[in-house]
């Protein structure tokens, strides 16, 4: 009796994972060089891609490549984590506890719908209505740095006057 219970369980779960499988996507896409990043090896091995905030993420691989296997239907806010790169995402969403360069600097939103339709992605902005779209993104992505990251200040000499 107990045997056949556990039987049922597994094939519950496997169907419940095979149903949720249905529903998700895999959004994919790669980091190019530019003027600003000149080459791939650039890169940390650490450089990520995450989606609101790191609910889902994926490492860019060395060629660039990233891919985020599962994403369920809905919209997201596509950030690149790098500490040598400055990406489109600049503003972060718990803005009181971080401060952003720039509030308009642009931001990538992805809407992943049905399987037939796709996934949209277009720029944003920080404090426009989510339902207000920007300009459209080819898809899969293709994303470049923006400006390289700088964490110190020259300190200036003193002077006595």
């Amino acid at each position: 009796m107990s045997r056949l219970l556990a039987s049922l369980c597994c094939l519950l779960l496997l169907i419940a994972s095979v149903a949720l499988s249905a529903f998700a996507v895999r959004v994919e896409g790669r980091i190019s060089t530019n003027e600003v990043l000149k080459e791939l090896t650039d890169l940390s091995p650490y450089t990520r891609v995450t989606l609101n905030g790191g609910q889902f993420s994926a490492l860019v691989r060395k060629d660039g490549k990233f891919a985020i296997e599962d994403v369920p239907k809905g919209s997201y806010l596509l950030e690149v984590e790098s500490v040598e790169y400055i990406y489109p995402k600049m503003t972060t969403l718990f803005l009181l506890q971080c401060h952003s360069l720039a509030n308009d600097h642009p931001q990538i939103r992805l809407d992943v719908r049905d399987k037939d339709k796709g996934i949209r992605s277009t720029y944003t902005v920080m404090g426009n209505e989510w339902s207000i779209l920007g300009h459209q993104l080819a898809y899969p992505l293709n994303i470049t740095a923006k400006a390289q990251a700088e964490y110190f200040l020259v300190r200036t000499g003193w002077r006595s006057g």
